[in-house]
């Protein structure tokens, strides 16, 4: 009877993080911890293939950490293959460490030689990478132009897989502001039920000053309150308003989170001037 392999795979995104430098160093250090932990319990499997086949058929040598993990030290392993295109950028294995990709460079190695070239204003995409080969890995990105978050894990052994979604989620979590749903996939209806509410009750206002103001106050703020909120439920004010990825320097607060602070205040601010006007 052949051997039963099994491996797991585990995907996790977020539609919004911001957080600081410290932030996505401590991050990097979870990731370094995963390695080292997973690369240990591969070094013993390593090991104990080598015992067995030694005690079997003689001694061997030039077994590598990546050879044994899928089957047995004669068996060879297709680099090329790469279930996520940023393994690409990896040469050898196991390997542990970051790409950075800002507007014009992108730079591969180690994640405490890289950290110091990073330009939060600059930085494109972020990417922790663990990999024993391209089948056993632990990727967390960090991106502008997609999701904010992903986490991408791959590996026969489960208990670590689901260890490691676990603490590499408690992380990015800490990163992900209470506002992050307007940026999500099921927002649609939120903005709908925003532009509904906005225009009955923009309506019904109207109805009620049309008899205290001129026709052209009326319509000209209607034409206002119209702009703002087909403006606002454009993408790229969004992005604008709330954006999906932000490092911030130290002690600063999430720019969506100053932003939404303004837009409040402006909202609030025309039915209070609505009001004025009626008791003026």
């Amino acid at each position: 009877m052949g051997e039963i392999k099994r491996s797991t795979q585990k995907k996790r995104s977020w539609d919004a993080w911001s957080g600081e430098i410290a932030d996505l160093r401590r991050i990097g250090r979870t990731v370094e911890e995963l390695h080292d932990a997973r690369v240990s319990v591969t070094k013993t499997q390593a090991e104990e293939a080598r015992r067995e086949y030694e005690a079997s058929q003689g001694e061997i040598s030039g077994v590598t950490i990546s050879g044994v993990v899928y089957g047995g030290v004669t068996q060879i392993i297709d680099y090329s293959y790469s279930g996520n295109r940023v393994l690409e950028d990896i040469s050898s294995y196991p390997f542990v460490g970051l790409v950075l990709l800002d507007d014009e460079d992108k730079v591969v190695g180690s994640i405490d030689d890289i950290f110091p070239e990073i330009d939060r204003r600059s930085m494109e995409r972020l990417t922790f990478i663990s990999a024993i080969n391209p089948r056993e890995h632990l990727i967390v990105t960090f991106a502008r132009d997609s999701a904010a978050a992903t986490v991408d894990i791959e590996s026969e052994d489960t208990g670590w897989a689901r260890q490691a979604l676990a603490r590499i989620t408690d992380e990015v979590e800490k990163g992900v502001p209470r506002w992050a749903f307007v940026r999500g996939s099921g927002s649609t209806p939120f903005w709908i039920n925003v532009g509904v509410a906005t225009v009955v009750g923009l309506a019904t206002g109207l109805a009620q000053i049309a008899q205290s103001v001129s026709a052209n106050f009326a319509i000209g703020l209607m034409v206002f309150v119209g702009i703002f909120i087909f403006l606002f439920s454009s993408m790229g004010l969004r992005d604008f308003v709330f954006p999906r990825f932000e490092v911030l320097g130290d002690g600063a607060q999430s720019t969506g989170s100053r932003r939404l602070v303004t837009l409040t205040l402006i909202a609030i601010s025309i039915p209070i001037g609505v009001f004025v006007n009626l008791i003026s």
